[in-house]
This record gives C-alpha cells, structure tokens and sequence, in this order.
C-alpha cells in the first residue's frame, strides 16, 4: 500500500555504503555483459549488418515507413508502405505483439507497490528478506536469456534483432531488481525513491516510444518525456515528502539516457541503472516527513 514515511522511522544512509553499492551495481553489469553479450556478438553483428542491407534495399518503395529512430522496416510496410503507428516497430506478432510490449511495459508500475506492500508479511512468513528473491529472479534471468540467445529464440513481444541480442524485457528485470534491492531505504523507505525510479520509465519510455513513431518533433517528444518524469517524481515528493528538486533533476537525465539507441544495453536498464546511481550518490541520510 502507498503510504508516507512514520515521522518516527529513519534510516541513515552513510557514503562508505554508498559506494560499495554503485561497486556492486558495477560489478553486476559486467558480469552480464561478459554472459550474455559476447558469446553472440560475432553472429549477432553479422546477422544484424546483412539485415539492415536488406531493409535498406527497400527504402525507396517505402520511405514513409522509416521511423527517426532508424530501426529496418518490417516485410509488411516494404511492400504497402503504411506508417501506421504500430506498423514501424519490427515486433514478433505484428500489431498485437507490440501492444501487447506495451501492456508489459505499463505494468511494471505495480511492481514496486506489490514489492513494497508484501515485503514486510513475506519477511514474517518465510523468514527470510524479500531480497534473496530478488537475487534469484536476477540469476535465473541472466540464465535464462544465455539459454534463449543460445538457442535463437524470440518471443511474443520480442523486437527481430533480439534473437541476436539480449532483450529488453531482460534488460528490464534485471534492473528492475537491482533498483528494489540496492535503492537506499531498504523495504522500509526505499519506495519513496525506487516508485518513481520505475514509474519513470513505465511510463515515459511507451510514451517516447509512439510519439517517436508517429514522427513528431525531437523537441516535441523531449518535452513531453521531461514532464511525464517531472509529474512522477512530484507526485512522489508530495506523498513521500522527498525533495521536489528531484524532479527538475531526474527529468532530464531520465529522458537524456533513453534517447541513444545502442546494440547491446537497452533503454530499459539506462532509464532504471542511472537514476539508481544518482540517488545513491547525492541522496545522503533519509530524513523521513
């Protein structure tokens, strides 16, 4: 349940902890990186390098298709030529498997009331932290995806270079535990800043997304981005009664991050790992309101 800080609960956050957990976050990321990312990376260059040849080839026929942020076009669009918003976004499963990323997508905004809600009975019941099952949910997701990118799977909801490369929705969820586990605060606080922390790219990512697709200004959907961030971390210093200067700072970075499209690490772990990082290095003791 949302709820604000006890006046009588504190947490002290001291900067010795700080930076073992940004070393951790670190060392996290290279190990994922050497696990998933290199034992594809010949292929999946190759693979890649023939596919956008391909599309490119295509190109002339259907020059409305080509979306800013030069992702190949599907089969579909080379040959009607539509710029249809869903159209663009070469997905496994067409229309309904981009929807269907995008429910997936929305959705992540109630894991942080779930996690945070359960934590404290879960805790009670089994006798153990909520964060030893974070820790499985990381591993078992780095395993899984070394076994899918091994056997060339792709699943619904999956973009066509993800058969290549590590996916999104793994990207996701690695970070997204890493976000619940290492968020200064613990199960206690840590939801005053691990809900915007996802909130943000729950709901500025799709959104950046679509209006990106349907080819508005940079500047337009830049905007738009910054304020759906603003709006969320306001809402958390109204409720949480954390600093509202988080805001004009998160907005930025928040959208600045998911901006650069790069092969190998998606924007859903940037919009997640890098506000992390900031809060653990400027957030200093948690004074609760």
């Amino acid at each position: 349940m949302l709820k604000p800080f006890n006046d009588e609960k504190r947490c002290r956050w001291s900067s010795s902890k700080g930076v073992t957990r940004i070393a951790t976050v670190i060392r996290i990321a290279v190990v994922i990186r050497i696990a998933v990312v290199i034992p594809r990376f010949d292929r999946g260059i190759h693979k890649s390098i023939i596919h956008k040849a391909v599309n490119r080839t295509a190109l002339p026929l259907a020059p409305s298709c080509i979306a800013p942020s030069f992702q190949p076009c599907t089969i579909e669009e080379t040959i009607t030529g539509s710029s249809f918003m869903f159209k663009h976004h070469p997905t496994t499963g067409g229309t309904a498997g981009h929807i269907f990323r995008r429910v997936i997508h929305l959705c992540i905004a109630l894991i942080p009331i779930l996690y945070f809600s359960l934590a404290t009975p879960f805790t009670h019941f089994f006798q153990f932290s909520p964060h030893y099952l974070l820790i499985v949910i990381i591993v078992g997701s780095i395993l899984f995806e070394i076994w899918r990118l091994n056997r060339g799977i792709v699943l619904p909801g999956h973009r066509h270079h993800e058969k290549y490369y590590p996916a999104s929705f793994f990207w996701g969820s690695v970070s997204l535990c890493l976000v619940l586990l290492l968020v200064p605060g613990g199960t206690l606080h840590g939801e005053a800043f691990a809900l915007p922390i996802i909130w943000s790219s729950a709901f500025a990512d799709p959104i950046i997304g679509e209006l990106r697709s349907q080819h508005y200004p940079s500047y337009f959907t830049l905007l738009i981005g910054m304020l759906v961030v603003l709006l969320v971390w306001w809402f958390a210093a109204f409720w949480y009664g954390i600093a509202y200067w988080w805001g004009l700072l998160m907005a930025p970075v928040t959208v600045a991050v998911e901006w650069p499209k790069i092969s190998y690490i998606d924007d859903n772990m940037t919009m997640l790992i890098v506000p992390l990082l900031l809060v653990v290095l400027l957030h200093g003791p948690i004074h609760a309101h």
